[in-house]
């Protein structure tokens, strides 16, 4: 140890004795001359003289000694440079790929506690600030970037916590209160009759009907009677009865195992006689998009509130859950082996009793079905009676185009001609303005509320009184300029339509036919959506809850129709002046072919919401119902086309038909034929 002392004692000394003389280690001096910039002889003695020293020299470069000649050792063979090189290349590599996958373990080991550096701070802070998410305000983003040493509070958006919190709180207990309608949570017999028909479905609908709607609504209540003192870690229970469910399903396929599941449990409370196939119809839809919502939208606009709780750093959404699996586990309190797994689950064969329930209800919804059809095609029954030739008849066969009849009578604004005229949008564009048509004569009328039911006093008027609106933005504002950008492009040039400019034009028209009109709409769209979680007003939506509505009142018509009606002014519910004349301030088209058509005694708010009702059952079947000749498989240009070979746009048509004139004919001629018999 004395001697290694000396060595490294006297190499210190022995240095600061060369830099003394002025000898430097080789390369030094370049190294400063480079730094001072070109410098002559006689300025550097100048400069020498200056400051009392002078110039140095440079130690020449020691012979670099062999590694097998160093010492006494001796070693099996001589090797080469590069193998040298080599081998301590791979030899790095492998430390850094060894310290790599021990830093990715701690990363995502739950025991080691979380602890953010400034910059990856900030970076998720203004992520959680995207408006997309909402979660962080912009002023909490520009505290945490001024926050240098030490961390700020982890305060939420107040707006985030005020608003957002409550529609992510609506779709989580639609789901819920969906499913333990069908499967309440006390009921043993029900329990016991669908683990006997099958247990992989038990055990997925007990995941999703034990969903803590009760904790979430509590610790909401907490929270949001002090928004602005929320921290990200008072969500953390709200983030789990998200989370938690759609993890432990997460390996089952959505239509498959979900949805078939739902099916199951129908067959059973249908053979009970506990509801109708079309009430277990509409429960497992509402619980299918609910939960479906839950699966893709809330679990990724949530995703940065958790991802500030269980990771010290961003990552992004497709790789945040298999890089933070264990701290996710552990945040949700489950394992792995937690999970459904429908491979582990051997399925018995069906018995006798439940075959036959299965065949009933096949049976039973068929029956549905049919009848579904035959309201539809009194539905456009009726359309043809008011519009005569105009080929509504026949719209499931051969659509008919319906642009050149109907321009002249709802006075369609400039670039509905552009619309293709085999497009169920155009069928569903003139649906839409003879509802607006209809529902004039309505303004009077007074709704109620329907108990038992979700209806109340303002349902159906909201609806109606916002139906220009719904109009105007899904047609008018959004779709129709985008399509005659569109065509206008095509037309300059055929090959535009594959320039991005045409393509995102293309791709929003995808879009917005499925986000405002055909929810099932399956043209995939090249380009993300245009518009924010939110923006976007669905008409298809409106459309299916005005037909639910309507049909309620609907009933309650014909019950009171049974029970003497106009005669004996007998009360409806859902509608307080249901036999009184229906009012059209300024007289339209529409309104003046139903006094045409009607009796003075029938000209009744009842009468009108019938023919509202046949309509909207088109349109509502139309939207959707993915049986409907919407959803065919056949491609259909997106605009009209010369030929309709989706080449050329053709901007109108030539054909003129006059539809007062075809009315009238049509009255004519039915007016002889009564007059006959």
């Amino acid at each position: 140890m004395g001697a290694g002392r000396k060595v490294i004692y006297a190499g210190v000394i022995m240095e600061k004795q060369d830099i003394e003389k002025g000898v430097y280690a080789p390369g030094e001096l370049e190294a400063v001359r480079k730094r001072l910039g070109a410098i002559d002889k006689d300025e550097a003695n100048r400069i020498s003289k200056l400051l009392g020293g002078k110039v140095g020299t440079e130690r020449e470069q020691e012979p670099t000694v062999p590694l097998h000649s160093r010492g006494n050792r001796k070693v099996g063979g001589k090797a080469k440079k590069e193998d040298q090189t080599h081998a301590g290349k791979v030899k790095a590599d492998s430390k850094a790929k060894a310290a790599s996958r021990v830093k990715t373990l701690s990363e995502d080991d739950p025991t080691v506690p979380i602890k953010a550096n400034y910059k990856n701070r900030v970076e998720m802070d203004r992520y959680a600030a995207d408006p997309e998410f909402g979660i962080k305000s912009g002023g909490q983003v520009f505290v945490s970037i001024a926050s240098l040493f030490n961390a700020p509070p982890d305060y939420v958006n107040p707006l985030f916590v005020k608003q957002k919190l409550d529609k992510y709180y609506k779709v989580v207990e639609q789901m819920v209160i969906s499913t333990r309608t069908m499967l309440p949570r006390n009921n043993k017999t029900r329990d016991e009759q669908l683990q006997k028909c099958s247990p992989l479905a038990f055990s997925i609908i007990d995941v999703l009907r034990r969903v803590g709607i009760e904790q979430m609504s509590s610790d909401m209540r907490v929270v949001q009677a002090n928004p602005r003192h929320t921290l990200v870690i008072d969500l953390s229970d709200i983030l789990r009865v998200v989370y938690r469910p759609v993890y432990l399903v997460e390996l089952l396929d959505p239509e498959i195992h979900i949805r078939g599941s739902y099916n199951i449990l129908s067959t059973v409370l249908v053979q009970e006689g506990v509801f109708s196939p079309q009430q277990c119809q509409e429960l497992t839809n509402a619980a299918i998009e609910a939960f479906t919502t839950m699966r893709l939208k809330l679990h990724f606009s949530l995703y940065p509130l958790l991802m500030k709780l269980i990771s010290d750093r961003f990552i992004p959404y497709n790789q945040f859950f298999q890089e933070r699996k264990n701290r996710f586990c552990h945040f949700l309190h489950v394992q792995e082996t937690d999970r459904i797994n429908p491979e582990e689950l051997i399925p018995s064969a069906p018995s006798e009793e439940t075959q036959e329930a299965e065949s009933t209800v096949k049976s039973t919804v068929q029956s549905t079905e049919n009848q579904a059809l035959k309201l539809v095609n009194q539905g456009l029954t009726i359309l043809e009676t008011l519009f005569p030739q105009s080929n509504w008849i026949h719209v499931n066969d051969a659509p008919p185009d319906l642009y050149p009849y109907f321009k002249p009578l709802l006075d369609l604004k400039y670039g509905y001609e552009l619309i293709a005229p085999h497009d169920p949008l155009l069928q569903c564009a003139v649906l839409s303005q003879t509802l607006e048509e209809l529902f004039f004569g309505l303004h009077l009328a007074r709704w109620t509320a329907i108990p038992g039911t979700e209806i109340t006093e303002d349902s159906i008027g909201n609806i109606i009184n916002n139906w220009h609106n719904f109009i105007e933005i899904g047609f008018q504002k959004e779709y129709l300029p985008r399509l005659l950008e569109y065509c206008k492009n095509v037309e300059s040039d055929s090959d535009s339509s594959r320039a991005p400019f045409a393509r995102r034009l293309a791709s929003d028209l995808c879009w917005i036919k499925k986000l405002f009109f055909f929810p099932y709409y399956a043209q995939k769209a090249e380009y993300p959506s245009p518009f924010l979680k939110g923006e976007s007003v669905a008409l298809y939506a409106e459309v299916h809850k005005l037909h639910k509505y309507l049909t309620h009142i609907a009933n309650a018509i014909n019950q009171a129709n049974r029970a003497g009606g106009a005669t004996a002014q007998t009360p409806c519910a859902g509608i307080e002046n249901p036999w009184e004349p229906y009012n059209f301030q300024l007289p339209n088209p529409l309104s003046k072919r139903l006094a045409i058509l009607l009796p003075e005694k029938k000209r009744t708010n009842t009468s009108l919401i019938m023919f509202v009702l046949s309509i909207l059952t088109v349109l509502d079947y139309l939207m959707n119902n993915e049986q409907s000749w919407t959803y065919r498989e056949e491609q259909i240009p997106l605009f009209r086309s010369v030929n309709g070979e989706g080449i050329t746009p053709q901007f109108g048509t030539d054909t003129k038909i006059d539809p007062d004139m075809l009315f009238k004919q049509a009255i004519k001629a039915m007016q002889q034929k009564q007059a006959n018999s």
